[in-house]
This record gives structure tokens, sequence and C-alpha cells, in this order.
């Protein structure tokens, strides 16, 4: 950003940082003047190879997560606050960031705002690490443990705290929901690195030449980093040329997906909303329409009434677009939301959700797109003035539109304050709104889901190393505490088995009309059941889910909402399913087995009402095959056979 693009308060406070920077270099300078210049002029060349070997986020990026970028460079000055001290890590790292981005033809302002803010950090830091006990050139740990915590908080702190106040600036938004987004982003790496920046300084301090060892594993983890980022920001790139290719096919929506992503990234800024949920909800609106791939383009652009097949096409592209985007685990947030986008809150939208249980997300999306639709021409009408699409939106509040998402959606496009224009309460509730961050770190090993298996590994983790540091207090609690999970596993395990047993043995008895009711009847006692069924969904609508259904909650989960859950999830988890309650609109956890491979055979669905026992759920991932046999063939006349509505 330009000096004279800035506001004069931000201004203020780059300046601010960049003098205090400057003050702290100063009296570094002089406190080193008689410090030998050897190992200063070594940390100084690993600070500019660290700032070299650096992947730049997206700056243009709302979320904190794509704008960062990733080097080593926390990490050497750590390792240099540790063994040179503060004063000498800050020298270090003012120069490198001058030269590097120098060299890159960086803004004198970031490059003083950045050098000034690594200064500060470092000397926070390193001051921070004395005070708790820490001695730079030495490392004794474990006993420099709480030092070293306490050097890489202050660090994140001074990071933390700039980054939010020059976005709050910036936006002219709050700055306590900018600090937070920007501490739960930064930290798991800064933590990373502040463990790195320790293991550095041990061997320099220990063994120099150990530090060979390190320099392939740091490579190697930073081509994974370059690898990991290009590929995210290549399939955000094809799946955003996708977009414009759906929105091209039609003269009438050209650039459509685009202003919706517009109107919903104004909204929730407007809102001062967190960066992160800005960020999903302008990919949200970007994406929404992806599933219109399988409408053809002469239903688009039909000016005339569409014919029931060609309206159920029509209706099935939201759940198209949830479906691919279900598939790349960053769009998670943007799959539920994108799914939505055209029902109503009332619940008489395309798929029959009602406004409870339609995410806050897809209710911007739901505004965005309608008043879109409106100020665009179609096929079928003229477009409406601004004017006339926003009286539209006030008149239906509360019917179509989520009221507090509708009201300050008008306020907006009437240059309002939306805030003014909101009860607390709704002020609250939007700003409640939070988007789910996916480490996916124990996703590929189920095991280490289930409580007795994580409880007793960590239990051997804990008992080893008391082992190893010579406590054998804690080396005698990890054996007692991962002998008593292993147990409870073992008998997990022995109830899962029985169960197992008890269903195959069951069912084989069992005529086809009695199977779901002999499943049910052998469920209710072992878990607690409040509510099952069969459920056979379909991309078109509700009215096309058929579900069979057993259930002692008269309020159990609706037809529409479990299609929509079995259809978002089955194209990217094929095999049997398990969601909280939140997923279906409802309580408790479900668990979902598919009955053939073409999922027109439909889901074997059971939910309970807070938690479902993990020996229940290994039953039914075990029974998998004997349940399809049996549950496969149409359902007992004696149970009933709804229809979503």
């Amino acid at each position: 950003m330009k000096a004279k693009t800035m506001p004069r308060s931000l201004l203020a406070f780059v300046a601010l940082v960049i003098a205090a920077g400057a003050a702290v270099v100063a009296y570094a300078v002089f406190r080193q003047a008689s410090s030998p210049l050897g190992p200063l002029a070594l940390l100084a060349a690993a600070a500019v190879v660290a700032e070299l070997l650096q992947i730049p986020g997206e700056r243009s990026a709302d979320d904190p997560l794509e704008a960062n970028a990733f080097s080593f460079s926390s990490a050497i000055l750590i390792a240099g606050v540790v063994v040179l001290g503060p004063w000498a890590a800050a020298v270090a790292a003012v120069f490198a960031v001058l030269l590097v981005d120098s060299l890159r033809e960086e803004r004198l302002l970031r490059n003083g705002f950045n050098a000034g803010v690594f200064a500060l950090a470092s000397v926070a830091g390193g001051l921070t690490f004395q005070a708790l006990g820490g001695a730079p050139g030495e490392l004794a740990l474990p006993a420099d443990l709480g030092p070293l915590v306490g050097l890489a908080a202050a660090y994140l702190a001074i990071n933390a705290v700039a980054v939010a106040v020059v976005t709050s600036l910036d936006r002219r938004a709050p700055m306590l929901p900018l600090l937070a987004d920007s501490v739960v982003s930064d930290t798991p790496t800064l933590l990373a690195e502040a463990a790195l920046g320790a293991t550095v300084a041990f061997w320099l301090l220990e063994q120099p030449w150990g530090l060979l060892v390190l320099a392939p594993l740091a490579l190697s983890v930073y081509l994974s980093q370059m690898r990991l980022t290009v590929l995210r920001r290549e399939t955000a790139h094809t799946l955003n040329t996708f977009a414009n290719v759906i929105d091209e096919r039609d003269a009438h929506t050209y650039r459509h997906s685009a202003r919706v992503a517009e109107y919903v990234g104004d909204l929730a800024e407007r809102l001062r909303l967190p960066s992160s949920v800005v960020a999903r909800l302008r990919w949200a609106g970007r994406l929404h329409d992806l599933g219109k791939f399988v409408v053809d383009a002469a239903i688009l652009r039909k000016p005339g009434k569409l014919e029931q097949a060609e309206w159920d096409a029509l209706r099935s592209h939201p759940r198209i677009s949830s479906k691919l985007l279900r598939r790349f685990r960053f769009a998670r947030d943007e799959a539920l939301a994108v799914e939505y986008h055209h029902e109503r809150y009332d619940g008489k939208g395309y798929y029959g959700i009602s406004g409870p249980n339609i995410p806050l997300m897809s209710h911007f999306l739901i505004v965005a797109d309608s008043y879109d639709a409106m100020t665009s021409d179609r096929a079928y009408r003229p477009a409406l003035s601004s004017e006339a699409a926003l009286r539209e939106i006030e008149r239906n509040l509360g019917s179509q539109f989520h009221p507090a998402v509708g009201k300050a959606f008008v306020a907006v496009r009437r240059g309002r304050d939306p805030l003014a224009a909101l009860t607390a309460a709704e002020r609250a509730e939007l700003r409640r709104m939070r988007v789910t961050r996916l480490s996916g770190a124990l996703a590929f090993d189920p095991a280490l889901r289930e409580a007795p298996f994580a409880l007793a590994l960590a239990a051997v983790v804990a008992a080893l190393a008391g082992a190893a540091a010579g406590r054998p207090w804690l080396a005698l609690t990890g054996a007692i505490v991962a002998l008593a999970a292993a147990a409870w596993r073992r008998r997990q395990n022995a109830r899962a088995a029985a169960l197992t047993r008890q269903l195959a043995t069951a069912l084989e008895a069992a005529t086809p009309a009695e199977a779901f009711e002999t499943v049910v009847d052998r469920l209710r006692p072992a878990a607690g059941i409040l509510w099952a069924g069969i459920v056979a969904p379909d991309d078109s609508g509700p009215d096309t889910a058929v579900a069979a259904r057993w259930s002692v909650d008269l309020d159990g989960p609706s037809d529409a909402a479990l299609a929509s859950w079995l259809l978002r999830e089955s194209a990217a988890e094929p095999a049997v399913l398990t969601a909280p309650g939140s997923e279906v609109g409802h309580r408790g956890r479900y668990v979902a087995v598919p009955l053939g491979d073409d999922r027109a055979a439909g889901y074997l669905v059971v939910g309970c009402d807070r938690w479902f026992p993990a020996h229940v759920e290994r039953a039914l991932r075990a029974s998998e095959e004997v349940l399809r046999r049996a549950l496969a063939p149409a359902p007992s006349d004696s149970v009933a056979v709804l229809r979503a509505s």
C-alpha cells in the first residue's frame, strides 16, 4: 500500500513501528560494538538465507492462512536469541529483512515496517526468555522449556498485534476479532518454528556440526510446503476458472458468481466479521453455481416455464456444487453453504430446509444471489432496479430471507451502516459465525480417533518419557493408564464382536419384511438409539428422498436434512458415514451404512441422543455386508414409508 493511500492512523502506526525498530537497532548496535563480529555475521547470513527461502503468501487474500508467508526466518531469529541474545538477533533480523526485501524491490514503508516488527519481536522474546530464567549462550533442557515457551509467546504476541492493528486500521474493523484470527492462524506455524529454533540453538551450543543433519530435513520441509502451496493455489485457480466458464454459458448471468462473491464479501466486511469468515464467504459466492455444468444451457436460457424434467435438472445444481467442493478439504465450509443457497428461511426452497437448519453462510449467499438475479436481465424478464430489488428483499424478510442478514444486506446496498440496522441480539447472532479449521492430522488413521486407542498410545509415550527422564512416578502413572485404556479397548472390541454376531444371527433368521425391525430391536439395548431409518436420497430434491423410519423421538431429523447430509458426504466418503446431529438439524450423533454400491439402494441411518457408542459403530461397520443383504430389498410393509414434504 502506498503511503499517500494509507489512512492517517495507519501511517502513524507504521511510522511508530519503524521508529521503535530503529531505536532498538541503534541501541543493539551500541551494545554489540565490543562483541566479536564473527557470530553476529554468521547469524545475519543465516537470517538472509532464511528470508530468501520464503514462500510468499497471497497478499490479496482475506484469509490470514493464505496471506501469511512461509519461511524459517523466525526459527533462525529464535535460535539467535537463545545463542547470542536479543540484541544480536534484532540486528541480524533488520539486516536480513532490509537486504532481501530491497532486492525484491518491496516498497520502502513495507520494508521498514517488517524490519521494525522483527526487531521488536526478537527483543521482546529475548527479554522474556531472560526474565523467566534463560541465559543467552546456555540451553539446559528440560529446565529451560519455560523460558523457551515464554520466548515464543512474546515473539508471537508482537507479530500478531502488529498484523491485527495494521489490518484493523486499514479496513476500519475491530481489532480483537482480527487479533484472534491472527493468533489462531499463526500459532501452529510459530510453535513449529520455535521448536526448530530451539533445536538449532541446542546443536549450535553442544555440537555445531550436528546442524548438517538438520539441513536436509529443513530443505525437505521447505520443498513439501512449496508443493502444497502451489497445489492449493493451482486448485483454487482451476475452480475459479471453472466458475468463469459456468458464468459465460449464459450472457444473462455473465460474471454472476463474481458479483455474488463481491456482495457477500462486502457485507461480511461491513459487519466486521473475522477475516477468515470474509474469505470463506467470498469463495463460497464465487463457487456457488459450479453444479450448473450438469444443466443444459438451453434450460438456463429458456424464456418460458420449465418442464418438470427441466426443473428437476436445475434444482439439482446446488447439491452438485456441494459434492464437487466436498472433494476438497479446504472447501468444507463452502460446500455446506452452497448446497443451501436456494433455500428459504420458511423452508419452502429447493430442498425444504428451514431457516434454523440453514448455516448462516448460506443465508448470506441466498440474499446476495437473489439480489443479483433480480437486478440482472434474464431470458424470462427484464432486470429490476436496485431499489426495487431491495424493497422486494424487505418484503420477504422472515419468509424468503433471514431477517438479520436481509436487513444488513439492504443497509449496505443503500450505503448505510449495517450494524446500526440490527438489534443487539441480531448483531451477536451474526458475529458468532465462524469457520471450521480442518487440520486433517488424524484423518488418515481412524484408530487415532478412538478414545481408548489414543489414550493408551499417549500413556505409553508418557511412561517411556518418564522412564527416560528418571521420573518413576510418571512412568508408573503412564503404565497404569495405558493398561486401563488397553483393557477398555479390549472390552469394546469384545462388545463389538458380540453385537456383530447377534446382528448376523438375527438377520439370518429374519424375513426381508422383518429385517429393518430386527436391526432396530438389536440396536436399541446396545446403543440406546432414538431414531433409525432407511434413506434413499436423490439429487433433484426432497420429494424423492424416501425413508423407512422408526423413532422414539417425534422431532427426529427431516428427510430433506438426511438426504442433504448423505448426498453431500457420499461423494467424498463412499463407505460408512458418521456425523454430529448438527449435520441433519438435530441433536445427537448419526451413523449411515450404505446398502449398496449405488446410493439408490439407500442407507441404514441410526441416531443416538448424545454420543454414539464406539463398539456399536464398529459393529455396524463390521456388519456392512450383512446389512446390505438383509435391508437392500423393500422394507417391511409394517414400517411406514415416508416421503419428505
